[in-house]
């Protein structure tokens, strides 16, 4: 790449650091419980993200421009990530419902508006993090938070803090047991990254193996079966390619031997006795005791998939768009659900939703995702061959995990984060001809600083206000509208969130209807 000279380095050292300060802090969303606001677990976590992204893109565009080295490079990540979002715009342009299919809602956050944020976090991420040392850091920082999450699940465990879902199924900061538990089995294998790294400490082995224990207590007591098969596949798969193909270090190659003939001990002795009082009586391992072929015939998943089928079948090209299942779900609905939930918004598998989001395209367009990260795991570079093994096991426990339920901002994240590193590991610099347009075009300091920097700077201003300021505001509303005040002062409360106008006035509509209900039935009208 042809590279100019930097402007002003104190400056673009500021940017840079302020960049990285955004990205780190994001590892530590998953703690964010917003008590003041509608869906508490999910929209202050949500909220919190997009405003960060929008900051720190926003710097990152002015850096990029200011100093050539952090300009986007090529990898086939970037363009499977780039021509998913590509695919994902025409579904939500064409979709059932375009505005529902882009901007989503308060109980779910996600549609287009969320992958584009989760595309510009990529690009950050990819260009700004460029030493091992950063990523190192970034993952070691990610670990520190799911330390300090499985102490709190912990507390949980002990009575100390209360189980959001109810029950016995841990769910921390999460209010749900099943994203905690694929948070618990990505860091599992994030920490297994680390152990198996050469010349490593053995200290610092005790210290992440230690880690390793306590992430996979939590995540047995999530209760979870999708994640805690996954892990023992994922587990099983590293521990396969290991006996197999590592002919350096014989130690790694004889704990594989050893961990595949744990887990398969594992397994037969469940088996054996899965139908003892032990098991049948363990809130826990009954879970695994009542998997059947029969029991998957009678879950709401044997109804709700056929419809999703339908659903793919009548648009099979570019889908309903996101959001859209409730559409599919209303068209097809198998009136044996009734002994269900009446209502599902998600097929519960990766795979269905997003052939119902996006079709056909949809879904290759998510699966080239995997098949990149495997392709880069692969290639040649600066992962030793144990290290490939584990990112293996990552995906591989990710993806089945995800075929029995969807993602949430987290684990979207974290697979972000995964994407995103492994463009940094492969990908190289454009095309001659394109950096040197680029430079042409950049060449000048007087139009970064006075015209294209300000403009970047309004418009993420703009954009933090209109994406999430008004919404944040709609949202506090509607929670003082269902919790406190006169009928008088409520109605009033509900009138000022739908006058923010936002992606949320349909929930907001949902909740004065309810209200409606209470007031006339207290009144015994």
């Amino acid at each position: 790449m042809l590279y100019s000279t930097p402007m002003p380095n104190s400056t673009n050292t500021v940017l840079k650091y302020a960049i990285l300060s955004g990205i780190f802090s994001l590892a530590f969303i998953p703690l964010i419980v917003s008590s003041n606001m509608f869906f508490p677990f999910i929209t202050g976590k949500n909220f919190t993200f997009r405003i960060i992204i929008e900051l720190i893109f926003g710097l990152y565009l002015i850096l990029a421009m200011r100093d050539s080295s952090y300009r986007p490079r090529f990898s086939g990540m970037f363009a499977a990530f780039l021509s998913f979002i590509g695919i994902m715009t025409l579904a939500t342009i064409f979709a059932e419902n375009p505005a529902k299919s882009f901007w989503s809602n308060y109980e779910r956050m996600e549609g287009l508006i969320t992958l584009l944020h989760l595309f510009a976090y990529f690009i950050v991420l990819g260009h700004v993090i460029n030493t091992k040392k950063l990523w190192d850091r970034l993952f070691q920082t990610s670990l520190g938070v799911s330390l300090i999450i499985c102490f709190y699940a912990f507390l949980q465990l002990a009575g100390k803090l209360t189980i959001n879902q109810g029950g016995v199924r841990v769910d921390a900061t999460f209010g749900n047991a099943t994203y905690l538990a694929i948070y618990m089995v990505i860091h599992i294998f994030l920490a297994l990254v680390f152990i198996l790294r050469v010349n490593q400490a053995t200290w610092i082995r005790i210290v992440y193996g230690a880690l390793v224990v306590m992430q996979t207590i939590v995540l047995y007591h999530t209760a979870t079966r999708g994640a805690i098969l996954g892990l023992l596949g994922g587990l099983g798969l590293m521990a396969l390619l290991l006996a197999i193909f590592e002919k350096e270090r014989k130690s790694i190659r004889k704990i594989s031997i050893a961990t595949i003939g744990v887990i398969v001990a594992i397994v037969l002795v469940f088996v054996a006795v899965k139908d003892s009082d032990f098991v049948t009586k363990s809130p826990v391992l009954s879970r695994f005791s009542n998997i059947s072929f029969n029991e998957t015939k009678t879950q709401a998943r044997a109804y709700v998939w056929p419809m999703a089928i339908n659903g793919f079948k009548e648009k099979p090209i570019l889908g309903w768009g996101q959001e859209n299942f409730n559409f599919v779900f209303n068209k097809y609905y198998d009136s044996r659900m009734y002994r269900h939930e009446p209502w599902f918004d998600r097929t519960h598998n990766v795979v269905l939703d997003w052939l119902v989001a996006g079709g056909l395209l949809g879904i290759l367009g998510y699966l080239s995702l995997y098949a990149l990260a495997m392709y880069a795991v692969w290639k040649k570079g600066d992962l030793s061959f144990a290290e490939r093994a584990a990112f293996t096991g990552l995906f591989s426990a990710y993806f089945f995990h995800n075929l029995f339920v969807f993602d949430n901002l987290t684990s979207y994240i974290m697979f972000v984060l995964l994407l995103s590193y492994l463009h940094f590991d492969t990908a190289r610099d454009f095309s001659n001809r394109l950096s040197r347009k680029m430079e042409d075009l950049l060449s000048s300091q007087a139009l970064v600083n006075r015209l294209v920097a300000p403009i970047i700077v309004v418009l993420t201003i703009a954009s933090v206000y209109y994406l999430n300021a008004k919404p944040i505001a709609a949202n506090t509303t509607l929670i003082e509208s269902i919790s406190t005040g006169t009928v008088e002062e409520r109605i009033n409360n509900f009138k000022r969130a739908l006058s923010y106008d936002t992606f949320g006035n349909q929930e907001i509509r949902e909740q004065i209807v309810q209200f409606a209900f209470n007031v006339s039935y207290a009144n015994g009208v």
